[in-house]
């Protein structure tokens, strides 16, 4: 089935006679036989009879899918050209039979090429041929169609065919068709160039003039039954034609050498055509190979720009980089950059590297490309790289170009490289737009990429907590915040790979619960709160695995927060809420003791006073005795008890409370050889309630005397300081062990033996420093002694 389809086209249009395709109706029937012919004239949508009546007319367009149809009929691309052959046989022109004969006795090539271009008006409306040059055996002509119609490859063969064939009809070999110019290939016009063997004229009129003698010689001989001429006149003429014959070969075979010459200086003429076609593609191909060879350089460059750019964090260094690779691998002078606002205001000075003394530098006369906010706009809205001249820019006779590559950043910031040959100015080519776009691109994505790691580092720095991330399996650190180097005391280049266990001072005892809870992390993504301690200091933490899209697959992150003021004040509530129950429970304990004590108290007192036995008497004594100190212990129970004070606060003086205080603790025998140092400063006075006071500074300073053993050093300083009242109470003695330092202020805690101490002086002390919106702190180091400090606000 045709693939061909002479659908929708003007089938009989007049613009080509029938008579122009008689020669490849007989092509197709002599190729094949009749039926196929008419096989194929059908394809065509047309009858065989109207083809075959040369008076006919056919359009153009049908025309050239008849041909194309004949090369797909036939599968021969030249098909167009063989058919000419055909052009002058009798089956082409049947009724033309005596005139072809006369044609061929009488008329030569050069006669019947110039009477087609005469006749081309009656076989064709679409164009017409115009000799422009004649010669004996060779003819150049033009082929023009008119305005409408377009030249096609098989119609130039067809003509070309026409025209080589035209020669046989005289039994002379192909003419030689050269083709100047085509129209199918985008010239004006075709022409095309003829040459041809010329017919043997000597020849023929040589051979009929001899015959012609010979016949009236013999016409003579019987019609005067005898020869006017004698024998040896006949061998005179037969020896004179010889002679004359002879002369003729030896003009034809001049003619021959000269054709011979002719052919070959063609035949040169051919071999230097083809010597500068080769020499041509010859050029083509090392220009293809330099392109090559230009690409792959470029490509290399690329590659170099982006592995540059993987290395580099900061976009001044990055881009002062990139312009150097540019300038050493394509050749510029100098290279150069802006950072500009949305606005398209410069920031800051533009920085520039110059290949000729290497340096970068500040150029602040380069501002000045930047004054013109049409062509920076057209730039950045174009978006890609563009030729611009110093003359367009900022006027002036300088004519050097400069080309400039955007790159828009968040779209909040814009940054403009420049490239130019500031001093030879050297044109820049176009050819390098395209290299110059994919830089853009690369630098744009890199800058981005900047902008984005560098918010996102603004709001891990802005975190108040340390954040440290290391490597599951060698615990090396590969990254900290600003906040983890401030807190720490640290700088960057001595944390990056260092040991996490190392350097975050993890205690030894506690590594392999660290361990065991970094394994726990492949189950899960983060874990609850931790917290080690380092020295005095609680450091609470979580660990959190990081996201495998940021390549983080075996990295772990920690976030750290010193809680040691927190970890205080949540010691502070739990001791409140501590004491808050054991008032309660005072209460009660006071409330259910004192009835039955006082009953002891009573009964032991009338015992006393009513017998007369005085072992009796002592015995009641020491009932007596053991129940008031039963009652002072109730008492010191109920200061956890407002209902059981009756005291009002009113002003008191620290110091005198605390002179007081050492008056009755020196009748103590522990107290022989301790040495008090006393530095109490002019204070302002502190409302409360006295005896509070002195509890508070009893069982502190009776600690410490039972700390130092009888002996050592007591140290008491007061002094007020920023609105506060500031008293410190510091011995000698062994110091309080760490581990127990945060429990000393819990109810019932004691390190005493059993029967020496209750554990609840010091919440005692802790309860009525609170009261008064006071802080009580302790510092102690083992073997060098305790030091309380109390801070009471004064009121303004």
């Amino acid at each position: 089935m045709s693939r061909i389809s002479f659908q929708n086209i003007d089938k009989t249009k007049p613009d080509v006679a029938t008579s122009l395709l008689k020669p490849f109706l007989i092509y197709i029937e002599k190729k094949y036989d009749k039926a196929a012919l008419i096989q194929f004239v059908r394809e065509t949508g047309m009858d065989i009879e109207f083809l075959e009546n040369g008076h006919n007319w056919i359009s153009f367009d049908y025309y050239n899918l008849f041909l194309k149809k004949l090369v797909e009929f036939t599968d021969n691309p030249k098909a167009p050209f063989e058919a000419g052959i055909y052009v002058l046989s009798p089956q082409s022109y049947p009724s033309l039979r005596a005139i072809l004969i006369v044609l061929k006795l009488f008329a030569t090539p050069g006669m019947f090429f110039k009477r087609i271009a005469e006749l081309t008006s009656s076989i064709s409306n679409i164009g017409k041929f115009e000799l422009l040059q004649t010669r004996r055996r060779k003819i150049l002509f033009k082929s023009k169609l008119f305005e409408g119609y377009k030249q096609t490859r098989y119609n130039c063969d067809a003509i070309k065919g026409i025209a080589a064939a035209i020669p046989r009809f005289w039994d002379l070999p192909f003419a030689r068709v050269k083709e100047i110019q085509c129209a199918a290939e985008g010239a004006e016009s075709c022409i095309y160039e003829i040459s041809w063997i010329p017919r043997p004229f000597k020849n023929i009129l040589f051979t009929i003039g001899t015959v012609c003698i010979l016949i009236g010689e013999i016409i003579f001989f019987f019609v005067q039954k005898e020869p006017l001429l004698r024998i040896e006149h006949l061998l005179l003429s037969a020896g004179f034609f010889t002679i004359i014959y002879f002369i003729n070969k030896i003009f034809k075979f001049r003619t021959i050498l000269k054709e011979n010459e002719e052919i070959q200086k063609e035949r040169t003429r051919e071999l230097e055509r083809a010597i500068a076609i080769s020499k041509k593609e010859y050029m083509e191909l090392q220009e293809a190979n330099l392109q090559i060879v230009e690409k792959a350089n470029k490509l290399s460059i690329l590659n170099y720009i982006s592995e540059e750019i993987s290395k580099i964090d900061q976009e001044d260094d990055m881009l002062l980089l990139i312009i150097k690779i540019i300038i050493d691998c394509i050749g510029f002078e100098r290279g150069f950059y802006y950072c500009m606002n949305n606005y398209f205001d410069v920031l800051k000075e533009p920085l520039s590297f110059n290949k000729l003394d290497s340096k970068i530098k500040k150029q602040p006369e380069l501002v000045q490309y930047t004054q013109n906010k049409r062509w920076i706009t057209s730039i950045f809205t174009k978006k890609r790289p563009q030729i611009i001249s110093q003359k367009d820019l900022i006027g002036g006779e300088n004519d050097n170009d400069i080309i400039f590559i955007p790159l828009a950043v968040h779209n909040t910031f814009f940054y403009l490289i420049g490239f130019d040959n500031f001093s030879s100015g050297k044109e820049i080519k176009e050819k390098n737009m395209q290299f110059f776009s994919t830089v853009g691109r690369q630098l744009e994505i890199a800058m981005n990429n900047i902008y984005s790691l560098r918010a996102a580092r603004n709001v891990l720095s802005s975190i108040p907590s340390s954040i440290v991330v290391f490597d599951r399996n060698t615990l090396k650190i590969s990254y900290v915040n600003t906040t983890y180097l401030k807190n720490f005391n640290q700088e960057i280049r001595n944390v990056l790979g260092e040991n996490v266990f190392d350097f975050l001072k993890i205690p030894e005892h506690y590594k392999e619960r660290f361990k065991i809870q970094i394994d726990r992390l492949q189950q899960k993504k983060n874990m609850l709160d931790q917290e080690y301690q380092v020295g005095q200091r609680t450091i609470g933490y979580t660990l959190f695995t990081m996201p495998d899209e940021t390549g983080g697959k075996n990295e772990i992150g920690i976030i750290m927060k010193d809680i040691t003021e927190q970890r205080d004040l949540q010691e502070q509530l739990l001791r409140g809420e501590k004491l808050a129950a054991l008032g309660t429970l005072a209460s009660g304990i006071a409330h259910e003791i004192n009835n039955p004590l006082y009953g002891i108290l009573g009964t032991a007192e009338v015992i006393v006073d009513e017998t007369d036995n005085d072992e009796i008497k002592d015995l009641a004594k020491e009932i007596i005795d053991f129940s008031m100190q039963c009652s002072d212990i109730v008492k010191d129970l109920s200061t956890y008890s407002r209902s059981l004070r009756e005291e009002k606060s009113k002003e008191v003086d620290i110091n005198n409370l605390i002179e007081e205080t050492l008056r009755i603790i020196s009748y103590s025998p522990n107290f022989i050889d301790i040495k008090v140092n006393k530095e109490l400063n002019d204070i302002p006075p502190f409302e409360a309630i006295g005896g509070e006071m002195r509890q508070i500074f009893m069982n502190i300073i009776n600690n410490a005397i039972q700390a130092l053993k009888g002996r050592g050093e007591l140290v008491i300083n007061t002094y007020c300081k920023e609105h506060f009242i500031i008293i410190t109470i510091a011995d000698t003695g062994p110091g309080i062990p760490q581990k127990i330092i945060s429990k000393i202020f819990d109810p019932f805690f004691t390190t005493k033996p059993a029967g020496e101490g209750t554990g609840i002086g010091l919440n005692i002390v802790y309860r009525l420093v609170t009261k008064y919106n006071g802080f009580i702190t302790v510092k102690s180091s083992p073997g060098e002694g305790a030091q309380f400090t109390i801070k009471l606000p004064v009121k303004e």
